[in-house]
C-alpha cells in the first residue's frame, strides 16, 4: 500500500509543489525532526532587517500554517517591540506551532525570582521558554566574569525557576563546540546542569559558525550517547556549511533543527530553515518534517523555498521536453512576478507545447507563485 500526497512550499516568491509517493511502513518508520524558526529574533539581526510589529504577527501566523513546531518571537526585555509582539500575538489563534520567548540566564549573585530578565519571560506568557546560557569554560570567565561553578549554578536555577512557573524550558548551550574542544567535560556540565533545573530540549550551539560537519556530527554522537535528553541543533554560517552542519547533527542524533528564513541573520547569517526542512522531506528519507501544515484552503503545504538564481527564460529545450517525461520528478522554481510569463514566452519560442492536463496546468498557471512539476 502507498500515500500519495501533494506537498507544498510557499513564500513570497516561489511555491514549490512535491508529489510523494511513499510507503505506509517508511511513513510509520519515519524519525520526526521538529522545526524551531527564530527568524523573528535571530533573524531580525541581519543586515538591512528591520520588521516592524505588525510583520512580525504576520509572519508569526505564516509560520504556523506552514506547520513549523516553534517560533522564537524575541527577547521580551530587550525592547519594547518585542513585548508588544508577545502581548498581540496571544491573540493569533495559532494552531500547530508553540511561541517561544528568549532570555538569558539569571544574573551572578541575584536569584532567579528576583531577575528582570525572569519577570519578562513570564510576563511574555509562552508556553516554552529557551535560555542561553554559557557552554564554554573560556566564555564563562572572561566574558561572564564568574568562576565555572557560579555558571553552572545559574543555568541550574534559571531553568529550574521557570520551569516552577509552568514553563517548558530549551537550553541554549552557546558557543557549545568551541567550548566542547577546549574543555569537553565543563561543556557537559553545563548540560547536565541545565537537565537538572527540568529543560527537556538541549540545544547544541554553533555560534561563531565555524565548526565543520564532520566535528559536528562527531561531537553531537557523543553528546547523545551520554545525555538521554533530545538535543537540537543550531549553526550560524560563518564558513557557510550551517545547513550541512544542522543535517549532519540530525544524521547524529539530534531531534530539532533551528534556523531562519532564508538564513537571515548577524554577521554572515544562520543555518536556512526552508534548505534543512527541504532537504529532510527529499533527501533523507526516514526524516519527516513540517507534518501539521496547511494553507488557508486547508490544503497540506510545508515551508517556503527562497528563488535560486534560475529563471525560465534560460532554460533549454532539452529541460522543457524533460518536464514532459513521465515518472521524472523534476523541479523548477519560477519567480512569482516574472517567471510565469517567461516560462510560457519561452516554450513558445521553442515550439513547445505544454503539458494540457488540468492537473498540472493549474499548477502551472496558478495566480500565486508557479512550479512545474513533471512528475506523472
Amino acid at each position: 500500500m502507498v500515500v500519495r500526497r501533494w506537498v507544498a512550499f510557499e513564500s513570497l516568491q516561489t511555491t514549490v509543489f512535491w508529489y510523494l509517493t511513499i510507503s505506509t511502513r517508511d511513513w510509520y518508520s519515519m524519525r520526526t525532526i521538529e522545526i524551531y524558526d527564530t527568524t523573528l529574533r535571530d533573524g531580525s539581526q541581519g543586515e538591512g532587517v528591520n520588521f516592524s510589529l505588525e510583520d512580525k504577527l504576520s509572519i508569526a501566523k505564516r509560520l504556523d500554517e506552514a506547520g513549523v513546531n516553534f517560533i522564537e518571537g524575541g527577547y521580551p526585555l530587550s525592547n519594547p517591540k518585542d513585548s508588544q509582539f508577545f502581548s498581540r500575538a496571544a491573540n493569533l489563534e495559532l494552531k500547530n506551532a508553540q511561541l517561544c520567548a528568549f532570555g538569558m540566564t539569571r544574573r551572578r549573585g541575584m536569584e532567579a525570582h528576583l531577575d528582570p530578565g525572569m519577570k519578562a519571560l513570564l510576563q511574555a506568557g509562552t508556553p516554552v521558554v529557551t535560555i542561553v546560557g554559557k557552554t564554554s569554560c573560556f566564555h564563562v570567565e572572561t566574558v561572564l566574569g564568574v568562576s565555572l561553578e557560579e555558571n553552572l549554578d545559574m543555568i541550574r536555577d534559571t531553568v529550574a525557576y521557570l520551569t516552577s512557573e509552568a514553563r517548558e524550558v530549551f537550553y541554549d548551550a552557546e558557543h557549545f563546540f568551541d567550548g566542547w574542544k577546549l574543555d569537553s567535560h565543563y561543556s557537559l556540565e553545563t548540560l547536565r546542569a541545565a537537565v537538572q533545573g527540568g529543560a527537556t530540549r538541549l540545544i547544541l550551539c554553533d555560534t561563531n559558525g565555524g565548526t565543520l560537519p564532520t566535528e559536528v556530527a562527531t561531537i553531537v554522537a557523543e553528546v547523545t550517547h551520554t545525555l538521554a535528553t533530545p538535543l537540537g541543533i543550531h549553526c550560524h554560517n560563518d564558513c557557510d556549511v550551517a545547513v550541512a552542519n544542522t543535517l549532519s547533527a540530525i544524521s547524529a542524533g539530534c531531534i530539532q533543527a533551528q534556523g531562519t528564513i532564508n538564513g537571515i541573520g548577524e554577521r554572515c547569517g544562520n543555518a536556512d530553515i526552508i534548505s534543512i526542512a527541504a532537504n529532510l522531506a527529499l533527501k533523507i528519507p526516514e526524516t519527516m518534517v513540517l507534518a501539521k501544515a496547511h494553507g488557508e484552503s486547508g490544503e497540506p503545504w510545508c515551508l517556503p523555498k527562497r528563488t535560486v538564481n534560475l529563471e525560465a527564460s534560460h532554460t533549454s529545450q532539452n529541460y522543457h521536453d524533460l518536464c514532459m517525461k513521465p515518472r521524472i520528478c523534476h523541479i523548477v522554481l519560477v519567480s512569482h512576478m516574472l517567471g510565469r510569463v517567461l516560462l510560457l514566452i519561452r516554450a513558445e519560442c521553442m515550439f513547445t507545447q505544454l503539458p494540457s492536463r488540468p492537473s498540472r496546468m493549474s499548477i502551472l498557471l496558478q495566480n500565486w507563485w508557479v512550479i512545474l512539476v513533471g512528475c506523472s
